[in-house]
């Protein structure tokens, strides 16, 4: 990390192991962070909020061994376009600031542990194209909120624990090709 002017660092794809360093948080020009596809354990750093909120946009942490919360310090990541983060162990709550991510197109938290009722704020996420949070356990109903989202082209809620009617507002997303 004595160089942070990186603007991609991609180590995908590999069967690095051990904790991403706190020292994230000095990565400030970056456009791209991918370390998916390894076996990276433990808890996400709260310094991710720190990783180049102005400049990053592409972000794939998926199919790792990481355990504990989504760090709420992620809404700072406002430029993001793709968030991945799927597959992963982690549990908890989806943090409120999630809805802060306000250029997200794909955000991706299917396969975790997470629990509690989807945040009302993710669908503060206008120009979301692709929403997975299928196969978590999740709870409570289908939000009218969803009408926000008038881009979007997939939701995936499949295998939760989800309940109540499915609101009439799904029917004018217009961009809808499927929800499953």
């Amino acid at each position: 990390y004595d160089r942070a002017d990186f603007e991609r660092i991609n180590l995908g794809g590999n069967m690095l192991t051990g904790t991403i360093s706190t020292r994230i948080g000095e990565l400030k020009n970056l456009k791209g962070f991918f370390v998916h596809e390894n076996q990276f354990s433990e808890t996400i750093p709260t310094e991710i909020g720190r990783l180049s909120p102005d400049t990053l946009a592409f972000t794939r942490w998926y199919e790792n061994k990481f355990s504990g919360t989504l760090p709420t310090e992620i809404g700072n990541l406002n430029k993001l376009r793709e968030f991945w983060f799927f597959n992963m162990g982690l549990s908890g709550n989806i943090p409120t600031e999630i809805g802060l991510l306000y250029d997200v197109e794909f955000l991706r938290l299917e396969s975790n542990k997470f629990s509690g009722k989807i945040p009302e704020e993710i669908y503060n996420n206008v120009r979301l194209t692709n929403l997975y949070l299928s196969n978590n356990f999740l709870t409570g109903t289908l939000s009218s909120n969803v009408k926000k989202l008038v881009d979007i082209k997939e939701i995936s809620m499949k295998t939760n624990f989800l309940t109540g009617p499915i609101p009439d507002d799904f029917s004018n997303l217009n961009s809808l090709d499927m929800l499953w």
